[in-house]
């Protein structure tokens, strides 16, 4: 026995309802910024507060930091990056 057209039909109906029914979400509204958080970003993309003073490191520190960038090209750079699980320290 083979179906009618309309059975057809009606089944292809009933089978497209759900793509139908689910609606989409609502567009994401842009987060605002709290307006001290936006004052401080301001502050710092301007410059305003900047110290007039050039911030530097001490001998030592800057030898400790140059140690370990040199150290850093005895290990090889992976393929890709696995991240493990953290534990609680």
């Amino acid at each position: 026995m083979r179906p009618s057209a309309s059975w057809i039909a009606l089944i292809l109906s009933v089978l497209a309802i759900p793509a139908y029914a689910e609606e989409p979400p609502p567009p994401a509204q842009p987060q605002q910024e709290p307006p001290a958080t936006r004052q401080w970003l301001e502050l710092q993309r301007s410059g305003q507060a900047a110290s007039q003073q050039r911030q530097t490191l001490s001998g030592e520190a800057m030898s400790k930091i140059h140690e370990r960038y040199i150290k850093s090209f005895t290990h090889p750079i992976p393929a890709s990056y696995e991240h493990a699980q953290g534990s609680n320290k």
